[in-house]
């Protein structure tokens, strides 16, 4: 089975768990989690794959920022780089 991770920065964005200078709230990725308010800081800089399901679940349009193990991006990044990569449409 492929890993199905999302960075703990995204889910914060995300779940509204940031603090007002972009960093992560790890007390409000807990809360939003159901978790020890000291679990998410031994995460690292990924999300679980059961906690990202559940999220995913929760919020579909997470799914965007789901990492592919194949490139190591998130589909919107993806997406950016090919529309950075496409010739300009004709008129």
């Amino acid at each position: 089975m492929a890993m199905f991770n999302i960075r703990l920065s995204d889910a914060a964005v995300l779940l509204g768990a940031t603090f007002p200078n972009g960093r992560v709230n790890h007390a409000a990725v807990a809360r939003a989690f159901g978790v020890s308010r000291f679990l998410p800081r031994t995460w690292g800089a990924l999300v679980p794959e059961l906690y990202t399901r559940r999220l995913v679940d929760r919020l579909p349009h997470a799914r965007d920022y789901v990492i592919d193990p194949d490139t190591g991006l998130t589909l919107i990044e993806m997406r950016a780089r090919l529309s950075a990569r496409a010739p300009p449409a004709a008129s």
